[in-house]
Formats: C-alpha cells, structure tokens, sequence
C-alpha cells in the first residue's frame, strides 16, 4: 500500500491499482476566506481527480470543499459516516452524488483492495479505555 500525503486532511491511499482519496479540499480560502493551505500544495485537483473512491469525515469546508467536489465524477462511491440528521449524507446527494456508503460506527465494509472500519468520533474508544472517547 502506498500512502500520499497532500495537505491538512487530504491523503491518499493506493493499493491493488485503486485509490482512495480522504477529505478533498484544494480551493483556497475556506472559512469564508480565512482558511489557506501552508505550506501551499505541491499537488493539483488534476492529480487526484481519477480516485476510485473517497472518504468524506465532515462538513467543514476543509473537508467537504464545493469546488473541490466539483471536479469528480457523480457516480464515485463515497464512504461517510452513517449517524444522527445525516447533514452530510443529505448534502452529497443534493450535490448530485449517487454511490453514497454510509457506515455505522464499528462497521466494516470492501472496496476493492481497501478493507474500510468507520470508527464514530464522541464514542468510546475501538482500543483502550479513556475519558475523552474517541476523538
């Protein structure tokens, strides 16, 4: 498996000729323009449009970036975290995506070589006692 880091949240992940790509965030100026990547990104949406798959975490705009998602085709499956008023779930499709896999806390599921566990933040901890849970 070969891991690409890219900046702040986004990586990528390769493994039996797939990838997935993690919270996708290359346009400038989240947070109403007070958000920028530094140090500036080395890689452009070109390099990371042709993911096989991608993981969303949550709707902060530098993680769910519009003009971002803008870039990749509707039907690529997208893992996300299956919980609550699903805000985020609601919002994909609204944006017009189609392959939506949402996981429970604790589930599994196979994307091709990936073998994905979602793991909820604000519960308790996968692996060993702690007071905060698993953040």
């Amino acid at each position: 498996m070969k891991f690409n880091f890219i900046g702040n949240a986004c990586c990528e992940y390769e493994a039996g000729g797939k990838k997935l790509l993690c919270d996708p965030w290359f346009e400038p100026g989240a947070f109403y323009g007070t958000w920028f990547h530094s140090p500036p990104l080395k890689h452009k949406i070109e390099d990371v449009v042709n993911a096989d798959y991608l993981y969303i975490s949550h709707l902060h705009p530098d993680h769910y970036c519009k003009k971002t998602l803008d870039a990749f085709r509707r039907d690529i499956p997208i893992i996300l975290l299956d919980h609550g008023p699903n805000f985020l779930l609601r919002k994909l499709k609204e944006d017009g995506f189609t392959e939506l896999i949402p996981l429970k806390d604790k589930e599994e599921c196979n994307l091709g070589p990936f073998k994905i566990t979602m793991f909820a933040p604000f519960v308790p901890h996968p692996f060993y006692e702690s007071e905060i849970g698993n953040l």
